[in-house]
């Protein structure tokens, strides 16, 4: 027995495909934010560090409690109640669906800000070890 995304029965055993634009969106806001913060550094804006790890903050603050702290993420059908009907389970998990996919555009902020810091991170260890007098 397979189910799909909303823990429901699922036809067929085809697998969804993620399109194409969604991974070529990520990868272009994170070269872009990438960039953006490289050349602050260069000219040594010192409060882009801060601004970006307040957005990081924020954002990803505002993802966690949007998704209601991911506590329905692994709720499966036969942990709801017994006297729920199907169609008021089908709905707790639509709902639940529909959370997910309203906060996806908070992940395009928050996945560049962290792969940032961390070539942030690269760069400065690689710096450190290779210019070591």
């Amino acid at each position: 027995m397979k189910l799909n995304k909303n823990n429901t029965l699922r036809e067929g055993g085809a697998k969804k495909r993620i399109p194409l634009w969604k991974p070529l969106v990520l990868l272009l806001s994170c070269v872009i934010a990438v960039l953006v913060y490289r050349v602050a550094a260069y000219y040594v804006v010192t409060w882009m560090f801060w601004v970006y790890f307040a957005a990081l903050f924020v954002v990803s603050l505002g993802y966690v409690f949007y998704n209601r702290g991911f506590s329905r993420w692994t709720i499966k059908p036969s942990m709801l109640p017994a006297n729920w009907s199907e169609e008021k389970k089908q709905k707790f998990f639509e709902d639940s669906n529909r959370w997910k996919r309203r906060s996806e555009w908070m992940l395009y902020v928050v996945i560049p800000l962290v792969v940032t810091y961390i070539v942030d991170f690269l760069l400065i260890l690689w710096e450190e070890f290779t210019f070591r007098p």
